[in-house]
């Protein structure tokens, strides 16, 4: 039962780490786009109790990914070929343990379709010893790797080795094994052979995976997958981390990785590559869920390039119903959001932060939240709510000056903002006036979109400005107007 479950888990999770990668091709014809890409993915699957990190660089190009063109074609001419993965995990296949692994995976039926092999077994020994030279030096093997075992998988189990069958579907993998070897030690060695030189150099997704590998428990994985025209390479980290350990109703995909900041790689510097650099949060939940606050705006459409460029959260629902481990993969509800980085290098710890509760509850009040605001425009997750927490966040919150500001503001704001909040979800016409009065101070917020602030006296500057502008449109302006009235009527 657990094999079978683990088995599940690890093809859904191929699926979303490939699917992640199809977007871009969608959108290449309206921005910039390189064939090498990295991801962070967190999946957190609740009825299976299991939780994965995963740093991935993956391209399409052997320019980025060190692979000679001979290499290349005898992978793309090899007839049956699925993939060949280089990994540590502890078990790659049963019946070894505490080694390091070459699986080359063939195609069942189409070895089974081929008459030179008299059982799929030696189909795919042939098949794995045509490679497996050049594999071993390309992997820079201290030691030959050695041919374990040919395995049959099928149905999500394996099949044992002595189990000849010339029919039927599935993956047969001839799998080779060396001394274990720890995930730092293949990430250095893989990146300085492999990685290209300036992808090698520009940190990014790779520095996290370097910091990933430095846990003892943490896996390391290359695989080659061929296609007809080309061949897709994934260099892959990962690390299981507790389910007890995460709470999905208050998310923040960098706790995991326990940094306050994350940047994308400098390779994407010479341009506008919104789509080549995706940190993705999925999770499967036990009980029916919805993400009520996200601090960074919602990208509702991913072909609408302005809204590529302030970067953000995507998602097709911030709704999920509870999945079962009976359901299929693909039939299984999530959520599924992938935040794009758009102009920006970087993102902090707090723009990433993912609030939810179970479906039909609310958040409990909080200070820092927007309450007028909220209860006027009628949701957490409203346009206006998410410009006022980006600008707190983001602008306001990133100075001593700043802060200590919003300090004060807090006490004086929520002594009264609780009372008018309850009053706006009891009288709609008190909240479409409340409504009508936040516009000006929308508008006026929106300057500190087009404002550089790089230092406390910068943020004074803009911070007096603004309190001065809305002073003049909320008191003084009126009482101008209020004033002419008044004289034009008693004349």
């Amino acid at each position: 039962m657990f094999l079978n479950a683990t088995c599940k888990f690890l093809t859904l999770f191929l699926v979303l780490i490939c699917g992640m990668f199809f977007i871009p091709e969608t959108f290449a014809e309206t921005i910039n786009y390189k064939p090498y890409q990295e991801s962070i993915i967190l999946l957190v699957d609740q009825p299976y109790q299991q939780a994965h990190l995963t740093i991935s660089l993956m391209s399409k190009s052997n320019e980025d990914f060190i692979i000679s063109d001979q290499f290349e074609e005898k992978i793309k001419n090899t007839e049956g070929l699925v993939s060949i993965s280089l990994t540590n995990k502890e078990e790659c296949v049963i019946g070894v343990e505490d080694e390091t692994c070459i699986l080359v995976s063939s195609s069942r039926m189409n070895i089974s379709n081929q008459e030179q092999f008299e059982s799929v077994q030696e189909g795919a020994r042939i098949i794995g010893n045509s490679l497996i030279e050049d594999l071993d030096n390309i992997f820079l093997a201290s030691t030959f790797s050695k041919l374990h075992s040919v395995f049959l998988h099928g149905g999500g189990k394996f099949l044992a080795a002595g189990d000849y069958e010339m029919s039927g579907v599935g993956i047969v993998s001839a799998v080779y094994t060396m001394p274990k070897q720890s995930t730092e030690h293949l990430l250095n060695i893989m990146g300085a052979t492999l990685l290209n030189k300036e992808i090698r150099s520009s940190e990014g997704f790779f520095d996290v995976a370097k910091k990933i590998s430095e846990n003892e428990n943490s896996v390391f994985t290359f695989t080659i997958i061929p296609e007809k025209h080309r061949v897709l390479y994934i260099l892959t980290t990962s690390l299981e981390i507790p389910t007890d350990q995460i709470d999905v109703y208050n998310l923040n995909p960098l706790d995991v990785i326990n940094v306050d900041t994350i940047s994308r790689s400098e390779y994407f510097s010479d341009g506008f590559f919104p789509l080549n650099s995706i940190i993705s949060v999925i999770i499967y939940p036990e009980n029916n869920f919805e993400v009520k606050e996200i601090n960074s705006p919602i990208i509702e459409d991913l072909g609408n390039v302005e809204l590529l460029k302030q970067g953000g959260w995507f998602t097709y629902s911030f709704q999920v119903n509870a999945t079962s481990i009976d359901e299929q993969p693909n039939s299984r509800d999530r959520l599924d959001m992938k935040y794009f980085f758009g102009t920006e290098s970087s993102v902090s710890k707090q723009q990433l932060e993912i609030r939810s509760v179970p479906l039909g509850e609310e958040l409990p009040p909080q200070v820092g939240g927007c309450l007028i605001a909220t209860a006027a425009f009628g949701s957490e997750m409203a346009p206006q709510v998410q410009f006022l927490r980006e600008i707190r966040d983001n602008t306001v919150l990133q100075t001593e000056s700043g802060s200590a500001f919003m300090s004060g503001f807090n006490q004086f704001y929520y002594s009264f903002s609780p009372a008018i909040a309850d009053y706006e979800r009891e009288n709609t016409v008190f909240k479409e006036a409340v409504k009508l009065t936040l516009t000006p101070l929308l508008t006026s917020l929106t300057l500190l979109q087009y404002a550089d602030i790089d230092s406390e006296s910068e943020m004074l500057g803009y911070g007096i400005g603004i309190i001065l502008l809305n002073i003049g449109m909320y008191f003084v302006a009126p009482a101008v107007l209020i004033m002419k009235v008044r004289k034009n009527f008693c004349k």
